[in-house]
């Protein structure tokens, strides 16, 4: 189903992003998962402990130049119904929403 696929690909983008930019390629860090399925949507928390995520900060990419890199925040915020950073005294909160199709 096209919605199990933009969350798989959404979520494997917000996680290699966190083992990436807030862990900076350290692989053996704690990253916490909440998935909440309800009937109007999925909603998965992701929680990190590295630094801090601006998203200010990401400009869109120029989808007009090849890169092989950057296209994660826009790839997520095109695949799902809602993408929001919450910066925490430690780390990031990442919060990733589809709405279910009825």
């Amino acid at each position: 189903e096209a919605e199990v696929i933009d969350i798989k690909v959404a979520l494997t983008e917000a996680l290699s992003n966190i083992l990436r930019h807030a862990y900076e390629d350290e692989m053996v860090k704690p990253i916490q998962v909440k998935l909440v399925v309800n009937d109007d949507n999925v909603e998965i928390v992701l929680r990190d402990f590295g630094k801090k995520f601006d998203v200010a900060k990401i400009p869109n990419p120029d989808l007009n130049k090849a890169s092989e890199g950057g296209y994660g925040v826009y790839l997520m915020r095109t695949l799902l119904d809602g993408v929001q950073y919450v910066p925490l005294k430690f780390g990031t909160k990442t919060i990733l929403k589809k709405d279910r199709k009825k």
